[in-house]
């Protein structure tokens, strides 16, 4: 209601003329439409939460941008990692000696060392991308079923903005990161479906998957 009123004071300052047209807000219709690939999604009672996201700074740039420089940190422990993994593997096939045993304590421990420092870089770029997107929210939208309906997001100035959107039933979790660009009074549609799907936090992704790692590297 509030909406309502609020799109129709700016219609009557438009028809006055103290606000012109490319001043106007605009609205965002978001809907998801991925029940033709999974059809018993419904059964689930999926939730959405949606976020939008101020973009005239480019929010992807900046996610981009620490994704490439985590590479040089990142790439060096990978590389440890697998290193001892495959040699933690030669070593458990051997007969088992005293000798094998301290060897292999001295390897596990090497691992699990690896395994909490990465973990460590991951948690640290986690959080940088989840305070960015904090700092750029300017609304959240907690939508009870994410049904094939459009839900409507009304007020927004002229501007670049990001929709993220996160889709959750029993153990899945779904996310979507659009970019939208809106005018004075326009409305901007936007459909989730599983071809546009893009997770922000490409930390919760595997290491050697997000980084794009040539693997000849960790094998030398």
């Amino acid at each position: 209601m509030l909406i309502k009123k609020i799109f129709v004071a700016c219609l009557l300052l438009h028809a006055i003329g103290v606000v012109s047209y490319a001043e106007m807000p605009g609205d965002v219709s978001v809907s998801v439409r991925i029940s033709e690939d999974m059809p018993d999604i419904d059964t689930y009672l999926p939730r959405m939460m949606l976020y939008v996201l101020n973009d005239q700074d480019n929010i992807e740039a900046h996610i981009e941008q620490w994704k490439e420089e985590s590479k040089d940190i990142l790439e060096p422990l990978v590389r440890q990692y697998m290193l001892t993994a495959e040699t933690l593997l030669h070593v458990t096939s051997r007969a088992h000696s005293l000798e094998v045993q301290k060897e292999q304590a001295r390897l596990l421990s090497q691992f699990a060392s690896v395994k909490q420092a990465i973990e460590s870089y991951l948690t640290d770029y986690r959080q940088r991308i989840e305070h960015l997107i904090d700092h750029y929210t300017v609304r959240r939208v907690n939508v009870m079923s994410a049904g094939p309906d459009a839900i409507v997001l009304c007020g927004f100035p002229p501007g670049k903005y990001r929709i993220y959107g996160i889709v959750s039933f029993a153990t899945t979790t779904l996310r979507w990161f659009e970019a939208v660009t809106l005018k004075g009074g326009d409305r901007q549609n936007i459909v989730f479906t599983r071809e546009n799907m893009t997770n922000p936090y490409w930390t919760d992704l595997d290491w050697w998957s997000f980084m794009n790692l040539d693997f000849s590297k960790h094998h030398n």
